[in-house]
This record gives C-alpha cells, sequence and structure tokens, in this order.
C-alpha cells in the first residue's frame, strides 16, 4: 500500500463511513494492518496518553500500520490541545502510512474543529498534498433505505387498514 491520504466529505447522514469499513475490511483480507477510530476517540486517546506519559509509545505504534481511518472529523469540535495533538500524529504519519478521513464539513469550516487557523491551514496542507478528495453529494442511504421498507410494507398496511386505528389495532371479536 503507497502511502497517501483520501478525504471524504459531504453532507450528514452520506455512506462515507460504510465506505470507509468496507475500504477497511477489504485491505484488511489483503493482509494490511488498519486501524479505524472515530477522531474524537482518537483526541481522547491522544490527550490521556500525554497525561500517562506515554504519548510518544501511543503514536509510534500507529506507524506500524498501512492504513489508519478517521472517521467523523468534525462531528465533535475538540480542544486546542487536542487539535495539536491530531496534527502532529496525521503529520508524523502522512508520507509513512496511508490515511483515510471523513468529515461532514467543508475545508473552509475545519478551523472551528482545530479552533486555529495556521493550525488547519497546516493540517490540510499535509493532507492534500498526495491525497485525493471526494466529495459526496446525495440523500441519505438510511432515509432511502426507510423508504424502500415503507414501500415493502405499503400492501401489508392496506389489507389491514380497516383493523387500524390512529396507530393501534382494534379488537374485532
Amino acid at each position: 500500500m503507497k502511502p497517501n491520504a483520501a478525504m471524504y466529505q459531504g453532507a450528514r447522514r452520506l455512506p462515507y463511513t460504510h465506505l470507509t469499513i468496507g475500504l477497511a475490511l477489504a485491505a484488511c483480507r489483503h493482509g494490511k494492518r488498519v486501524r479505524f477510530y472515530k477522531t474524537a476517540a482518537l483526541v481522547n486517546d491522544l490527550q490521556v496518553a500525554q497525561k500517562t506519559l506515554i504519548l510518544s509509545n501511543f503514536m509510534a505504534r500507529f506507524t506500524q500500520l498501512d492504513l489508519l481511518i478517521l472517521d467523523e472529523l468534525g462531528f465533535i469540535a475538540v480542544d486546542k490541545a487536542g487539535g495539536q495533538f491530531l496534527f502532529q500524529l496525521v503529520g508524523d504519519l502522512y508520507e509513512q502510512i496511508s490515511l483515510v478521513i471523513t468529515s461532514n464539513l467543508r475545508f473552509g469550516d475545519w478551523d472551528s474543529i482545530f479552533g486555529d487557523l495556521t493550525l488547519t491551514i497546516a493540517f490540510l496542507d499535509r493532507l492534500t498534498h498526495k491525497g485525493r478528495i471526494v466529495e459526496f453529494v446525495g440523500e441519505s442511504y438510511r432515509y432511502l433505505h426507510r423508504l424502500q421498507q415503507a414501500e415493502a410494507w405499503a400492501p401489508l398496511f392496506s389489507i389491514f387498514s380497516p383493523f387500524l386505528q390512529v396507530g393501534r389495532v382494534i379488537n374485532s371479536g
């Protein structure tokens, strides 16, 4: 696996998490070492590692990976120290391993994640240096799936409609 970065971004509820899970599974099936993290959880783990004085060892483990997936960057804001730890980790890794990052935010809004425009620009500079950006557009997978389920149940509801009243079944016996 050649080191590079990919960023999936788009509106909330689009299937980039599903895509990254599939990518992780495919990489594992090919013998690659993969780690999938919700970004907020990684930032929390980095801060705990700093407090327990094992940050260097914790971060060194990531260099053993072939692929690191950071899901949901920007769903939960991180404090300035957390943003700095994340920057440091990605800065250390971006030319060593492959990175995939998902976010529902456009790049112009990423300073709200890190709370520092200079740090945000430096972070994006590293990611876009050799990376690819994939933007998702469209409807929510879950929403479309729910509509399909409703359509499938519609004939059954029409059969029982005489017995249904305001969402409850009437005892007809």
